[in-house]
């Protein structure tokens, strides 16, 4: 069976090609509208949280949001082809949440389409609700 080079690459066979500022910035762009939009969703229903917040002194681990003892992912990336698509990616993220788990943290994943539609804040509030 002979796979193009790209489709390799998307399925985590080949290493990604080198991005372009360009390509980062649309990428940051597309993470940070879904991230802005739960932002106000949060603020919206008066929930405090803290926004990347690095939960392991000495990693680079961050998480998109805090809000006491639970962890919120935005995972936009599978939606854009990017690092949540492949397996080095998706790993990446599975060690880190576990790591997450082992230091008292929950952790909740959710897509741009679970933002935008509103399931995402309604499950952080019974989440929150079920915390106390």
């Amino acid at each position: 069976m002979n796979v193009s080079a790209s489709v390799a690459r998307r399925l985590g066979a080949l290493p990604k090609r080198p991005q372009t500022d360009l390509g980062k910035k649309l990428a940051r762009d597309y993470r940070e509208r879904y991230e802005n939009a739960l932002a106000a969703q949060l603020d919206e229903k008066g929930l405090k949280y803290v926004r990347q917040y690095g939960f392991i002194v000495g990693r680079r681990f961050r998480a998109d949001f805090r809000l006491g003892l639970l962890l919120v992912e935005v995972d936009g990336g599978g939606f854009v082809n990017g690092r949540h698509n492949r397996a080095l990616g998706r790993e990446a993220d599975q060690e880190r949440d576990a790591l997450a788990l082992c230091v008292g943290f929950r952790v909740l994943r959710v897509s741009p389409n679970q933002v935008m539609n509103g399931k995402a804040v309604g499950w952080i509030e019974k989440i929150r609700g079920r915390m106390k």
